[in-house]
């Protein structure tokens, strides 16, 4: 196992997202192999940031898979982002294939799409517009009040960002705090 930092944490980024579109540069794939995030005739791009060994991230991948079948429809890309050393890429792989995941997986391991987005935690999501950008950084949704406790009639900010993008509004929340494991900064 990659040996990630668990710790658990409420992430509160700063709330002003760059107005800027952001460039991220070459990733790479699941495979090791250098490659670029497309756009292609999506009409927005969502990154989800995840380790393979933190449980707050693993237990949201039912609902991530759930968000991308659904928005996907609506011309929305994602990827997954693990975080670390291409050296675990087997492990992200057995990882990704494990949880279901049909999202293209990428790996960060300079942290420079981290650095980029200012994501914190794992999980944490960024959505781009087709202009590469960001219109919205935080939590898939709100239902962890803090680790382990869970609340009822909870917002589901990743789809109401989705929805307010697909319809051309402005983000209402474009920035939540994330409550998940640390994202260790070298």
């Amino acid at each position: 196992m990659t040996g990630w930092l668990l710790g658990v944490i409420l992430a509160v980024g700063a709330d002003e997202l760059p107005v800027n579109p952001i460039e991220l540069g070459a990733g790479l794939n699941l495979a090791g192999d250098v490659a670029q995030l497309k756009m292609g005739e999506n009409r927005a791009h969502v990154l989800v940031f995840v380790t393979d060994q933190c449980p707050i991230a693993n237990r949201y991948a039912p609902e991530i898979q759930r968000i991308e079948a659904e928005y996907g429809k609506k011309g929305v890309g994602f990827s997954l982002v693990y975080l670390g050393s291409p050296k675990y890429a087997p492990e992200y792989r057995k990882h990704w294939k494990e949880f279901g995941y049909q999202i293209p997986g990428f790996m960060d391991p300079e942290l420079k799409w981290v650095k980029a987005t200012g994501v914190t935690v794992t999980p944490e999501v960024v959505v781009f517009d087709a202009g590469w950008r960001m219109k919205y950084r935080g939590r898939i949704d709100n239902q962890n009040v803090e680790h382990g406790k869970v609340r009822e009639g909870y917002r589901r900010d990743l789809r109401v960002a989705l929805d307010e993008i697909l319809a051309g509004l402005s983000v209402s929340q474009p920035t939540t705090a994330a409550i998940g494991c640390i994202i260790p900064r070298g």
